[in-house]
């Protein structure tokens, strides 16, 4: 994983994304985070009741408007785990050190 042997300076050099579900007593929700990999803060989240790609979009477009990283944020690795959705790891081209 690229991502583990970056040496991360700030914020915004690393946003890792992952879609977990929400089980209430009728139904699933789904709740998208992107974290920042520095701080470990929430950059953005969204929640739905269906797995649609407009909910790692939503999660996304809240980061990208709150954090407003410089241009050069790409994705560059994804992981599958337990049956659930890839998770997408970003990394700036600042923080390629």
């Amino acid at each position: 994983n690229l991502a583990g042997r970056m040496k991360l300076t700030g914020m915004d050099q690393l946003w890792v994304a992952d879609i977990t579900s929400i089980r209430f007593k009728a139904e699933f929700v789904y709740l998208a985070v992107i974290l920042d990999g520095h701080s470990r803060k929430v950059a953005g989240w969204a929640l739905d009741r269906t797995l649609a790609s407009r909910l790692a979009i939503a999660a996304l477009n809240q980061a990208i408007t709150e954090r407003q990283p410089l241009p050069g944020l790409s994705s560059i690795t994804r992981t599958a785990e337990r049956n659930m959705p890839a998770r997408n790891t970003w990394v700036s081209s600042k923080g390629t050190g």
